[in-house]
């Protein structure tokens, strides 16, 4: 076989076409280590050499423009290039390069995560090692920068997010609390904290209450009276999380 003609692509790739027929793109490097510029015959045994050697740079190339995005761990990369259907040696080949130029450090990917997990999420801690793991980041490495995290930066963002839900709540202080207890377990922050954020928390669920009681009451009249509608109501309302003080109190003054 015999190179015909070179032909100019994209970025550091080339086209050659070969008197078969056949075209390949190959890297710059590929043609100059190959001196295939000089030496135009390739058997069959070269050929496969010269596209085995493409594609270890293939799968290193396309790494690097998946890292100019943004930082990447090796459990991404190999994710990534799984999608290309690189072989195994070829992906090994990419993170090798990839690792002893610096391109995959754990400590400096854990935290960057981590800082921006802090600033532009509300995730707890849990929550954030848990993703890192998924990551493929050491746990080791992971406590190593958590730990360096003040408990007063995670229980204010429980107070972030505590005022944030109060804002848009419809039950009364135990129900919200409850569900906020969950809520917050969920994104990954510590019973103690949540607890310790919840006992401080005030809830102002007067005109809640209000709203939702005069809603309950008129939607039960239509069934209900007397000693009934008392008891339905003060069950609906305790379910949405308000106090039977506070219920017997609404009721009593509807009596009045």
């Amino acid at each position: 076989m015999k190179i015909e003609s070179y032909k100019k692509k994209r970025g550091n790739l080339y086209e050659i076409t070969l008197d078969d027929g056949k075209s390949y793109e190959l890297y710059d490097d590929i043609i100059l280590n190959y001196e295939l510029l000089i030496d135009k015959k390739l058997d069959k045994k070269k050929l496969n050499e010269v596209l085995e050697e493409n594609s270890l740079l293939d799968a290193y190339y396309k790494s690097l423009k998946y890292l100019s995005v943004k930082m990447r761990t090796e459990t991404e990369i190999r994710k990534y290039l799984k999608k290309y259907d690189f072989s195994n040696y070829a992906i090994g080949y990419s993170i090798t390069r990839l690792r002893s130029e610096g391109y995959l450090d754990q400590d400096r990917y854990a935290q960057a995560y981590i800082n921006d997990a802090i600033n532009l999420t509300l995730s707890g801690p849990k929550k954030i090692e848990t993703n890192l793991i998924k990551l493929g980041i050491g746990r080791s490495v992971i406590v190593k920068y958590l730990s360096k995290i003040d408990d007063s930066i995670w229980i204010g963002r429980i107070e972030k997010i505590l005022a944030k839900k109060a804002k848009i709540n419809k039950n009364g202080e135990t129900l919200f609390k409850n569900k906020m207890y969950n809520e917050l377990i969920v994104n990954g922050y510590s019973s103690e904290l949540i607890k310790s954020s919840l006992s401080e928390f005030i809830l102002d669920d007067r005109e809640v209450f209000k709203k939702e009681a005069d809603a309950t009451l008129r939607k039960l009249s239509i069934k209900y009276s007397g000693v009934d509608l008392n008891s339905k109501f003060r069950n609906k309302m305790y379910m949405k999380g308000f106090s039977i003080d506070k219920i017997n109190e609404y009721l009593n003054s509807m009596d009045e």
